[in-house]
């Protein structure tokens, strides 16, 4: 997806100014870790990790919990407003990431997609299978060490995940959310296992 693409979408959809914040910090943490993986000469399209990264959350305003108006760190006029409420209306019951890999999906980015629709987290528990390549398994990843706009470690991206969400969960959904944290930790071990970098915040600044 060329740079201008990702530009038109965000318009097309109204991404809000944070949510892209976000999504360009997230990239920046996938390009730093392939660019370790580059520097160890392994072949990795960078291409796709960048327009996966920056469209992970296109329709995130889809889900959003909590939605309020005034919350947003921009003005938020009568247009985007009705926009984003009849987004929330059209895709009712969908998480973010599946609303973009099908619509991406449609338009023929059918590998951007895929990435995309991997980032939701049960699907390291459901379908580990589906990590099948590198590329994948970075953009899950990177997407776990941002919060909001600010790089964290897995611990404090957990933590913050589970005060925000995690009390609208039933009980028995404890045990599958330790469930993806382990997984997401080994994930992390084998990510930087063999290259010359730790998964500390100091190698993303």
């Amino acid at each position: 997806v060329s740079e201008d693409k990702i530009s038109n979408f965000y318009e097309e959809w109204l991404t809000p100014l944070h949510i892209r914040g976000h999504c360009k910090v997230v990239t920046d943490v996938a390009m730093k870790i392939a660019d370790a993986y580059i520097q160890k000469g392994e072949i990795i399209n960078t291409n796709l990790i960048y327009s996966a990264c920056m469209l992970h959350d296109l329709h995130r305003i889809c889900d959003i919990r909590d939605i309020n108006r005034s919350g947003f760190d921009e003005e938020v006029t009568d247009e985007m407003w009705d926009k984003w409420m009849k987004f929330r209306e059209e895709f009712k019951g969908q998480h973010h990431a599946e609303i973009t890999a099908k619509v991406l999906s449609n338009l023929g980015y059918t590998d951007t997609a895929e990435a995309i629709r991997l980032h939701m987290s049960k699907d390291i528990i459901l379908e580990p299978e589906s990590y099948d390549a590198l590329e994948k398994k970075i953009v899950y990843y990177a997407d776990k060490r941002v919060k909001h706009t600010e790089i964290v470690d897995l611990n404090e991206r957990f933590r913050d995940g589970h005060e925000r969400y995690g009390k609208f969960n039933p009980a028995t959904a404890q045990e599958f959310f330790e469930k993806v944290k382990k997984a997401t930790f080994e994930l992390e071990e084998e990510l930087f296992c063999g290259l010359d970098v730790t998964p500390s915040s100091s190698f993303f600044v």
